[in-house]
């Protein structure tokens, strides 16, 4: 079973924006329904080239704190 390619296929059947970052604020996936709305893949990038409210940030950033 490629587990990978079952959570792909699950993400991107949403009509959802899902986003996924790591603890450096880099985004590390997407789906296409985020790419589809934001207009690009922002994959590899900080968090901050796609969101820039800086209450999402900011929330964002207590979120990571305190985990």
């Amino acid at each position: 079973m490629d587990y990978n390619k079952d959570f792909n296929l699950i993400l991107n059947s949403l009509d959802d924006a899902i986003i996924i970052v790591d603890s450096e604020n880099k985004i590390l996936y997407q789906n296409s329904y985020s790419e589809k709305i934001f207009s690009n893949n922002f994959s590899g990038l900080p968090i901050s080239n796609l969101v820039r409210d800086p209450i999402i940030l900011e929330s964002y950033q207590n979120v990571i704190r305190t985990n």
